[in-house]
């Protein structure tokens, strides 16, 4: 079976048709990768700097009960049902809940017409879809490694001074060929 993909922008969550409640389950698991942390950052929170990583959401039960429309047991039971399928880890602590979205790179993965999700197949599928992919965080780690050389991110990024460069030999080769033109075609050019 092929596997595709399309990408959700976050503003969906602003949408009238994202507030009906109470949320369908599948609803709620797309939410928790919406509201996941996208980048490292800092946020400061109850008095404290808090680090927040990539694939991580830092919340309460109650705030996604409120969210969602649904009891705190019910999100409770889902959010144990997702870590039971390897869908996401959960630590909570007793000032918020911390889950962590398994394969989140892969989710929100930069892929391209030339590389995507079926020809990097079977490598790619998450966990809960294929029994062959990295078992351990240190197995996950050397994968994406691997995948990240694979994708020859060395970019060069020219000099200023090459940009000019090569703008003013644009820029003579155009006016070269406008010159050209408009004397084997002058009647075009009046």
């Amino acid at each position: 079976m092929k596997t595709t993909y399309f990408k959700i922008d976050r503003d969906i969550q602003n949408h009238w048709l994202w507030q009906e409640k109470p949320f369908s389950k599948g609803q709620a698991w797309i939410d928790l990768i919406l509201l996941t942390t996208y980048a490292n950052n800092r946020r400061f929170y109850k008095g404290e700097v808090v680090e927040r990583k990539r694939g991580e959401l830092h919340t309460s039960l109650k705030y996604l009960s409120e969210r969602w429309g649904w009891s705190r047991d019910r999100v409770r039971r889902f959010v144990k049902t997702l870590e039971s399928d390897k869908m996401l880890t959960l630590n909570t602590t007793p000032n918020n809940t911390v889950i962590t979205i398994e394969n989140y790179d892969i989710y929100q993965g930069e892929y391209t017409p030339n590389n995507t999700l079926d020809k990097t197949l079977p490598n790619t599928l998450p966990r809960h879809q294929a029994s062959h992919y990295p078992d351990t965080k240190k197995e996950r780690k050397e994968y994406i490694e691997k995948d990240n050389k694979d994708k020859n991110t060395n970019i060069s990024i020219p000099s200023n001074e090459t940009v000019e460069r090569r703008l003013n030999e644009f820029r003579k080769n155009r006016d070269a060929v406008n010159e050209k033109l408009r004397r084997e075609k002058s009647w075009l050019w009046k």
